[in-house]
């Protein structure tokens, strides 16, 4: 069962027990007591055969209000969780004018306060939407929590606005995926002992990811020196072909001014090669019941991953 009908039939389940509950409690079917011995406690007065009459059903039971009541408090906890706030808000509304009708028809009195009837109905309203709202921040920071490590804050709040619409089983995308590294690594690193290799790719990650996230990048994976971001997903880009585009222009202006304060430092000034494609690939979560990543596959990432390797070979960045 999805994880979406898995909610709604857990929401509807607690807003029924709560309705039950407090139906109960307040119509004598059921006493609920807090003594400070013995704790909260139940007592059913159902069948109490020595306080009501015939097979020891209260009278209240075989009112027309009571009916009703029953009548609405099914149709709201079956209604209210999987309506939107402006149907949920007009049904209550409705099922808050059905106990009117006996109340003023009926020139007898009733067993079944026209104010409990009503009271019960907001009181399943209010529970619905308390649950509602605390799942969506439950999703909300969920979205947060997964999104917040390799895309920019403000993808993430937008985002949260709308979790409904992620979608993270894996679909096919026209999107742009990037790649890039520092050339010549492997002689970069045999001249820096370990903390100032681990100090330089540091300033590096953050300077290009800085740079990647003004452009709106989700950053994929970082693969020894290399890089690996695209822009479409999960928030649809346009623009996702120029965003890379302009990213790896500023980029290599940054690896330049980098390149310098390292030499500064008597370290030597790497230089960065970038492979970017645009095409049709594959999105989503991807991985194993052990971990598991929000990533992109197909052909066009792997031309995008052989083209920055080309730079190696014909010395351009």
């Amino acid at each position: 069962m999805p994880e979406k009908f898995k909610a709604q039939a857990s929401q509807i389940i607690l807003v029924f027990i709560v309705f039950l509950l407090f139906v109960c409690n307040g119509t004598g079917l059921l006493e609920i007591q807090f003594q400070a011995n013995s704790g909260l406690s139940f007592h059913s007065l159902l069948f109490n055969t020595g306080v009501n009459q015939g097979f020891g059903l209260p009278p209240v039971i075989y009112s027309t209000e009571f009916v009703i009541l029953i009548f609405s408090g099914i149709i709201l906890s079956l209604l209210l969780p999987i309506l939107n706030p402006i149907q949920a808000s007009l049904l209550t509304a409705a099922c808050s004018i059905l106990p009117i009708f006996p109340a003023y028809t009926t020139t007898s009195n009733s067993l079944l306060p026209l104010e409990f009837s009503l009271l019960t109905i907001l009181i399943l309203y209010a529970v619905n939407v308390l649950i509602s709202y605390f799942k969506e921040t439950v999703a909300k920071q969920k979205i947060v929590e997964v999104f917040g490590q390799y895309i920019p804050p403000q993808l993430v709040a937008e985002i949260s606005k709308h979790p409904g619409q992620l979608n993270l089983d894996g679909e096919s995308k026209y999107l742009t995926v990037f790649f890039c590294d520092l050339q010549n690594f492997t002689g970069v690193s045999e001249q820096l002992n370990p903390k100032q290799l681990a100090r330089l790719l540091n300033e590096y990650f953050t300077a290009m990811t800085e740079i990647l996230y003004s452009h709106g990048a989700t950053i994929d994976k970082y693969i020894g020196d290399s890089i690996m971001t695209f822009w479409g997903a999960p928030v649809s880009q346009k623009d996702h072909a120029l965003r890379a585009v302009l990213a790896s222009l500023e980029m290599q202006n940054e690896i330049a001014l980098l390149s310098e304060s390292f030499v500064k430092r008597g370290w030597p000034g790497p230089s960065m090669g970038i492979g970017i494609n645009t095409g049709m690939m594959n999105v989503g979560n991807m991985g194993s019941k052990y971990r598991i990543t929000y990533t992109v596959v197909g052909d066009a990432v792997n031309l995008a991953s052989r083209l920055e390797g080309l730079t190696r070979n014909y010395h351009v960045l």
